[in-house]
């Protein structure tokens, strides 16, 4: 048995291959798939911009074929993406960038306390 032991700052992970499956440990606890594990809406935003680690990405796939729950809640988030990537977008003023410019010019030359 293999252990491969990817440490982030935040939760520490562990992906233990087997005799052809994969158990997975978040935080030192067992990963059960087809049980309700505690994914935030953040893990499932970065599931869905391609962001997660492996190990957090086989965890949501398995997750989500046996979680009628959490499949919706990726719904409405794919959703919201459909709808943000419709919205026009409009750039702001040049006296605007040119007021943001000028103030972080000013504030790198005024000495900090």
């Amino acid at each position: 048995m293999k252990t491969f032991l990817l440490l982030n700052p935040i939760v520490q992970k562990r992906l233990i291959q087997g005799n052809n499956h994969k158990r997975l440990a978040f935080k030192g606890k067992p990963y059960k798939t087809g049980c309700m594990n505690n994914f935030t809406p953040e893990n499932l935003l970065q599931f869905l911009y391609d962001e997660t680690e492996d190990v957090m990405r086989t965890g949501i796939e398995n997750e989500l074929s046996a979680s009628w729950t959490l499949n919706e809640k990726l719904k409405v988030l794919q959703e919201a993406q459909q709808r943000l990537n419709k919205i026009s977008l409009l750039a702001p003023r040049q006296q605007t960038i040119n007021s943001i410019l000028a103030y972080a010019d000013q504030a790198e030359r005024t000495p900090h306390k």
